[in-house]
């Protein structure tokens, strides 16, 4: 993986501004990224390789690829990265409070919303012109991270295999473990040879039923029973230990 050093040795003050500027662009993202971790990952890449250049899109994808590997939520891990990377420990908890802290407030009245006053159908024209959006995003980013990633004919092999499992069903985790031992077993054998590279390589992740069903009791409004706080709590912990 591409050394990625952090910011622990800088000097306060350059650590502070770091701060500033790190608050600054993920309270922005938190508030404008819409579309799921896809989407806010293409808009991460966006700020941080294309405009700010923070970091190289190599770099990037050793992060994702790492993210990809640990539960929770992939674009909250990526703008945890990034703080880490930028301004250490520090920049870690800034980047990801920041982060996470627009959407919480956003997700909170919106709830507050739908319990005050029950759905809204005329909202329903306003989603629906945000997905081409989205769409239009994650396949943007899709393409850069692509050329960078996918630097022989090996890898796009893998790349293949890796959405014809996905196609035909086969658990996401397994997908991604299995994608890596290949990238570790041709490294190996690169190295064993002396006469390939062959980087290890992460592939996406879908979202299961499980991960759906919070919202679809959202969109439908059928509770049959009110959970109490405690199974709520253990409900989103599981997911989390497995997204």
């Amino acid at each position: 993986m591409t050394d990625l050093r952090n910011a622990t040795e800088l000097p306060r003050t350059s650590v502070r501004a770091r701060l500033i500027e790190l608050a600054s662009l993920f309270l922005k993202l938190g508030a404008i990224s819409f579309g799921g971790p896809a989407a806010h990952i293409a808009m991460i890449e966006s700020e941080i390789v294309v405009k700010r250049q923070w970091v190289t899109r190599q770099q990037f994808l050793d992060m994702l690829g790492a993210a990809n590997l640990i539960p929770g939520p992939s674009s909250t891990e990526m703008a945890i990265n990034t703080g880490f990377v930028r301004a250490g420990w520090a920049g870690l908890c800034v980047a990801g409070a920041s982060f996470i802290f627009p959407a919480a407030v956003i997700t909170g009245v919106f709830a507050w919303a739908y319990v005050r006053f029950g759905s809204l159908p005329q909202t329903a024209s306003v989603l629906a012109g945000i997905k081409p959006a989205v769409i239009a995003l994650i396949a943007i980013a899709i393409w850069r991270l692509g050329k960078t990633a996918l630097k022989g004919v090996d890898l796009v092999v893998v790349g293949m295999a890796a959405l014809a499992a996905f196609l035909l069903g086969i658990n996401p985790i397994l997908i991604l473990f299995g994608a890596g031992l290949v990238g570790m077993a041709g490294r190996q054998l690169a190295r064993a040879n002396a006469t390939l590279s062959i980087p290890g390589m992460s592939s996406g992740r879908s979202i299961s039923r499980l991960q759906l069903l919070p919202a679809a009791i959202f969109t439908t409004g059928v509770v049959a029973v009110r959970p109490s706080l405690a199974r709520i709590g253990l409900f989103f912990l599981k997911v989390g230990a497995v997204l």
